[in-house]
């Protein structure tokens, strides 16, 4: 049996551990600094290709109500204030392209292949080239396999990587409609974007902005 460590419990860490979990061949254990299963409303949308991944985890068994259907993109001149296009997902068929909370996700891979019992709510702080984990209450652990995606607040990348600053920052919400938007709303502007859409049948919607700012130094 190979043993499976997987630090980082976002969607990419337990899309992995799901597919494998039934499989008799690993032992499976994933490694969490957060909490993971919570209520918090951050919306994402999921393309064709990665439906095909999440049919074979048994996303049928999702609630209906938390996710939607998108049905295209609507352009905006955000400065003259006019729909410049509108370009429809009819093209894809029985493909789905959806949008959901994060979070609902998340709780979801958790719930349906009891994730919840390999994971270990720890800070993975290093990782030596023997595959060997030690986390922060100086503990250790070995595996055959190491998977990583703690994403972009990774405890463990090399201190000399340090991100460069693009010029740009971003912000991340959600609001609530009082009519259920159908389509992906995408406000263009110079130096500036913002992108709203819904993530489930109940009247949710997530919203993303990038502008250009002037950097901050500390």
């Amino acid at each position: 049996m190979k043993r499976i460590g997987i630090i980082g419990a976002g969607i990419s860490g337990l899309v992995f551990a799901s597919l494998i979990r039934e499989n008799p061949n690993f032992e499976v254990t994933i490694f969490e600094k957060d909490q993971i299963q919570n209520n918090s409303i951050n919306g994402m949308q999921l393309s064709p290709n990665a439906m095909v991944i999440l049919d074979k985890l048994k996303f049928s068994n999702f609630n209906k109500d938390k996710f939607f259907n998108i049905k295209g993109i609507n352009f905006f001149d955000i400065y003259k204030n006019r729909k410049i296009s509108t370009m429809s997902f009819d093209y894809l068929n029985r493909n789905q392209y959806i949008s959901l909370n994060r979070s609902d996700l998340t709780n979801f891979l958790i719930n349906e292949f009891l994730l919840e019992e390999i994971i270990i709510n720890k800070c993975v702080k290093q990782i030596d080239n023997n595959k060997k984990v030690i986390l922060e209450d100086q503990s250790e652990a070995s595996f055959d396999i190491l998977i990583v995606s703690d994403g972009i607040f990774s405890k463990i990348r090399p201190k000399n990587i340090k991100p460069i600053y693009s010029g740009y920052s971003a912000y991340r919400g959600f609001f609530r409609n009082s009519v259920q938007k159908e389509y992906v709303d995408l406000y263009l502007g110079k130096d500036f974007h913002l992108v709203c859409y819904p993530i489930d049948k109940l009247q949710n919607s997530s919203f993303a902005m990038v502008e250009k700012t002037a950097q901050i130094h500390n």
